[in-house]
């Protein structure tokens, strides 16, 4: 069986092969690289993937949006995820109700991080991407 299944498979390409087993009522597709499944004509078809945008990344990343599509369920969020750091003030502030100046002492003790200045400083001005390009 197997030497007649690769004599069969050795004259077709991976999509005529899979579109006469589908035909035949046998579930068959090609399998895909990772770097192909963005552009299956079948994915793109149901928005499979989004484009997501970073600060730090020279072009867009494409990730998965999501593998099904619900009617009362809304669009997920695609922020990029935060920078180590990023949000500490933010958080503090809401979660234990810490002011401004006691973030900053907190901060100036070494007790707190945030985002690195040199790394602010990069994306402000987006020099780290000449780097990429």
């Amino acid at each position: 069986l197997n030497a007649r299944l690769s004599e069969w498979m050795a004259t077709k390409d991976a999509e005529e092969a899979a579109s006469l087993l589908q035909q035949a009522g046998i579930p068959a597709a090609r399998m895909l690289r990772v770097s192909e499944q963005p552009d299956y004509p079948y994915f793109i078809e149901r928005g499979l993937f989004r484009s997501d945008d970073h600060a730090l990344l020279p072009e867009p990343l494409i990730s998965e949006r999501r593998p099904a599509i619900w009617s009362q369920i809304p669009e997920p969020d695609h922020r990029p995820a935060p920078l180590m750091g990023e949000n500490t003030f933010e958080v503090l502030s809401e979660w234990l109700q810490l002011e401004e100046t006691e973030l900053e002492q907190l901060l100036a003790e070494g007790t707190i991080e945030t985002v690195a200045q040199k790394t602010r400083d990069l994306i402000a001005d987006g020099a780290y991407r000449r780097n990429f390009i």
